[in-house]
């Protein structure tokens, strides 16, 4: 991109925010640390200083391990100012990473298993991670526990946590496996009646605690429905359209 069109594309964004007035001001509040930094440039023209914070999020940024001070995460890294470096407060930036590996079907039970971390934070005292799941109804209701056992993943480290160029640990996410087990018979009791139900995850690292939805296996692309029929019901897994695992339950057979 020529300067020419990057400042046309700078004037056309500042055109839109401040079309938005005090909307934009209450959108910006809940940007993310590196987003505030880039629209802090794009509002005072600086097309140099706004390239250097793109080019340092995409290169340089992973390679900065925030650290913590009480209840919060920070990182020193470039921000506003072209020739310093500032304290950023990222607690809310950080995301959990959760991928499902494998579902398997068994003996009228569904098997999950997956990883799940926060990118960034360091998963290596198995004191300090819990995970835990729990089916919710389609209200967002919690109705039931699901049991869920934590697993030694080395592998995620070293598929997720190594600097390429060094090949050093710069994140240990050993604790970040999990595997859990749903009977479709604990499914159907008293608490349970017909409608579609969801397995939502909760994630704790220390301070840190994140929910994640329960998802598609990253092998497969394309996941075929599994109906079980358990006495007069019928227990069906899928997937929604956000690619969500659904169990829908049918106990008027």
């Amino acid at each position: 991109m020529n300067e020419d069109h990057a400042n046309y594309v700078i004037n056309e964004i500042k055109e839109y925010y401040n079309l938005l007035g005090a909307g934009f001001d209450k959108l910006f509040l809940n940007l993310s640390i590196t987003n505030k930094i880039k629209y802090h440039y794009l509002r005072q023209s600086k097309l140099n200083e706004l390239i250097n914070a793109v080019k340092f999020e995409k290169k340089g940024l992973w390679s900065i391990k925030p650290f913590k001070n009480e209840n919060d995460y920070f990182v020193n890294y470039y921000g506003y100012g072209l020739e310093k470096m500032s304290l950023y407060n990222i607690t809310n930036d950080l995301k959990m990473v959760t991928r499902i590996e494998r579902i398997t079907f068994y003996n009228h039970k569904i098997n999950i298993e997956g990883h799940a971390y926060v990118s960034r934070i360091d998963s290596n005292n198995k004191e300090d991670i819990y995970i835990s799941a729990f089916l919710i109804n389609e209200g967002g209701e919690v109705l039931l526990p699901i049991n869920v056992d934590l697993k030694d993943r080395k592998d995620i480290t070293h598929n997720y946590g190594v600097q390429k160029k060094t090949g050093s640990i710069l994140y240990d996410y050993k604790w970040s496996g999990f595997e859990m087990d749903l009977s479709f018979s604990y499914l159907l009791n008293d608490k349970m009646s017909s409608g579609k139900f969801y397995i939502v995850l909760h994630f704790q690292n220390g301070i840190l605690y994140r929910e994640s939805m329960v998802g598609l296996p990253i092998s497969n692309k394309i996941y075929l429905k599994k109906t079980v029929k358990l006495k007069d019901s019928m227990v069906t897994v899928s997937f929604d359209e956000l690619g969500n695992l659904v169990l829908i339950i049918n106990q008027e057979l």
